[in-house]
């Protein structure tokens, strides 16, 4: 793990284990981790079957949203300047959904692009069995992550591990507590259940 960039430093003090079943309805609602004990980064491994994260956020910003089909040059283009390639006019109905709710829009290429609150978006984010999902920074602290029930097909194992905060970090308020939980999570020695 701690090869890739995101996970430099990464020093888990807690794995989480959970066991979602469609028979059971298991599902997790839009939530923000604590972030007084748990730090930076919320790394997930996702087992046994594939499922979808949902991100959602409270906030009253916007979003400029872009047609999947627009390049990445056209999507800068468009962003912040009028002058979008005219080379697409077929027109294209985009959807945003968030708990139910849908917006619908059609639009040709030269004027695709569309500002929506970000309270009205969700984002989902593809999880194939065996991936691993690291959440940080924005993710982290701004967007509300869940799993719904619709995205439960089969059983599945999610692994999340935390670290503690800066508070509980090196040069932190709570630097004494902070290594006991540390030596603590390094010599645990559970039961396995």
């Amino acid at each position: 793990m701690k090869n890739h960039s995101p996970l430099a430093g990464f020093s888990p003090v807690e794995q989480c284990n959970l066991d979602y079943g469609p028979e059971r309805g298991s599902a997790i609602d839009p939530h923000l981790d604590d972030w007084w004990l748990w730090g930076e980064r919320l790394v997930s491994l996702n087992l046994l079957s594939s499922t979808v994260l949902s991100m959602t956020c409270d906030s009253e910003d916007t979003l400029q949203l872009f047609p999947a089909s627009l390049s990445e040059k056209e999507q800068r283009c468009a962003s912040g300047s009028p002058s979008v390639s005219q080379n697409h006019h077929q027109p294209t109905s985009f959807t945003s959904e968030r708990l139910g709710n849908t917006i619908e829009w059609e639009a040709d290429y030269s004027s695709s692009t569309r500002l929506v609150p970000s309270k009205d978006i969700t984002v989902a984010v593809h999880l194939p069995r065996r991936s691993l999902v690291v959440l940080y920074g924005p993710a982290r602290y701004v967007w509300k992550h869940a799993i719904y029930r619709n995205n439960i097909t089969s059983r599945r194992i999610c692994i999340t591990f935390r670290e503690l905060s800066q508070e509980f970090s090196d040069g932190g308020e709570q630097e004494a507590l902070g290594r006991k939980l540390l030596q603590i999570a390094l010599t645990f020695q559970g039961t396995p259940m």
